[in-house]
Parts: C-alpha cells; sequence; structure tokens
C-alpha cells in the first residue's frame, strides 16, 4: 500500500497534467477541498472535476512551484511552495506562497487546506491534536 506522501505525489502529479479522474481517484468520499485560488470550499467525490474546471474558468495561466514536501503526522502532509496566476485579462492577481495541507483517512484524500505558510500549518495540525 501506497504512504500518504506517495499519494500525494501521485495527486500533485495528476493535477498537473490535468487528469481530474485520477485526482478523484484519491479522494474520501468525504472530502472538503479549501480553495485559495478561486475562494471556495469543493466537497464530495466530484470535488477534483469542479475545482479544475473552476480554476481554468478563473485563471488563463497558474503556476505552483512545489519547494519542499513532507509528513508531519501519519495524517498529514504538508507541500510549502508559491502560486502565480494571470487573470483571461493577462494580469497578474495571485502571486503568494503558501503551505497546502493534506489529511488522509485510508489513505485517501478527505481535507485539503491552503495556510499563508508552514507555522500555521503546524498550528492546524497541533490544535487538531489537542481537540482530540
Amino acid at each position: 500500500m501506497a504512504s500518504n506522501i506517495e499519494v500525494f505525489h501521485d495527486v500533485w502529479l495528476a493535477f498537473s497534467e490535468g487528469r481530474t479522474d485520477d485526482v478523484a481517484g484519491h479522494l474520501h468520499p468525504q472530502v472538503e477541498w479549501h480553495s485559495a485560488m478561486v475562494d471556495e470550499v469543493f466537497r464530495g467525490p466530484g470535488a477534483a472535476r469542479c475545482w479544475l474546471a473552476a480554476l481554468s474558468r478563473e485563471w488563463k495561466s497558474l503556476t505552483v512551484v512545489l519547494d519542499d514536501v513532507h509528513e508531519l503526522d501519519d495524517e498529514c502532509v504538508v507541500a510549502i511552495g508559491t502560486s502565480i496566476a494571470f487573470d483571461y485579462g493577462g494580469e497578474q492577481r495571485f502571486d503568494r506562497s503558501f503551505a497546502w495541507l493534506t489529511e488522509f483517512a485510508g489513505r485517501r484524500i478527505v481535507r485539503s487546506l491552503i495556510f499563508a505558510g508552514a507555522d500555521e500549518a503546524r498550528a492546524y495540525v497541533a490544535s487538531r491534536r489537542v481537540a482530540a
């Protein structure tokens, strides 16, 4: 069975190649996909298709660079990177660093969250542990 970080890399590759069916195959039936790029939350198994379609409607060009990907614990993977996006008028409207936290249940993505940085992502994971 693949580790969570291997699943994350598979999803990342499928996303970058526009293979929405492959992305959707890694999603938990109760998935919550929070997207900073379109300021919306996508829920359920069709989330990947809706999310990618929303990205295409919103942005003419989107570049995402991942600088680091690592496991925070047995259920969370965090990716640190930068996103730059241009709208259909050619104006750059998005340029920011982020921490993309992905939570897993049974090797399937159950929640995807975007934070301003790794410290925020770590604080979220720590607060989740305290609440449990």
